[in-house]
């Protein structure tokens, strides 16, 4: 269960997500919103190192070894000494942060106005302080052109609450085979 994942977990998308686990369906990467995104990862990434004067690099997929359902695929990672050694395809690397990248349209900027970033997105962000041990995460914005940085401090309370959830859901209805109660958002 990536971010992904537990995002629409969370968010009331479990029939979703259990389609998507079970019959090997796929989730929204195709929609223009998630092309867009991906299309501006590399400048909102970019555009951040600038602003903070940080060392970013791409993680591989993670995966918890004791619970391989624990599983996230970070935007980057932000390099420095005092952090946690994780293995990189260009080997181990000091890790002091993490970053997820979004670019809001124009329909959904007002989700960032007067806030500490939209629900779904710090879902994700303490989602993959979980699986990844890195305690740090920024949530990065790019907002016409400029990136807006939400820091998302870790809570022991949170990243346990979303462990428990997605275990609970991966073992009673995912391997068990049993479709979750559809929300009004499935």
């Amino acid at each position: 269960m990536g971010s992904t994942d537990v995002r629409d977990l969370i968010c009331g998308g479990r029939l979703d997500v259990y389609l998507r686990k079970v019959r090997g369906e796929t989730d929204n990467r195709g929609s223009s919103a998630a092309r867009r995104g991906i299309a501006l990862e590399e400048f909102a990434a970019s555009e951040y190192a600038r602003q903070i004067g940080a060392t970013l690099v791409r993680p591989p997929m993670l995966q918890v070894i004791v619970h391989p359902w624990e599983m996230g695929s970070p935007d980057r990672f932000r390099l420095g000494a005092g952090g946690v050694w994780i293995p990189t395809d260009d080997g181990l690397v000091e890790v002091i942060g993490g970053v997820e990248l979004k670019a809001p349209t124009s329909h959904t900027y007002w989700e960032w106005r007067g806030s500490d970033g939209p629900e779904r997105y710090l879902i994700q962000s303490h989602w993959l302080q979980h699986v990844s041990g890195v305690h740090r995460w920024d949530l990065c914005a790019n907002i016409d052109g400029d990136p807006v940085t939400f820091i998302v401090p870790w809570d022991d309370e949170i990243g346990d609450a979303l462990a428990e959830i997605v275990s609970d859901f991966w073992h009673g209805h995912v391997l068990a085979r049993v479709p979750p109660e559809p929300t009004t958002v499935d």
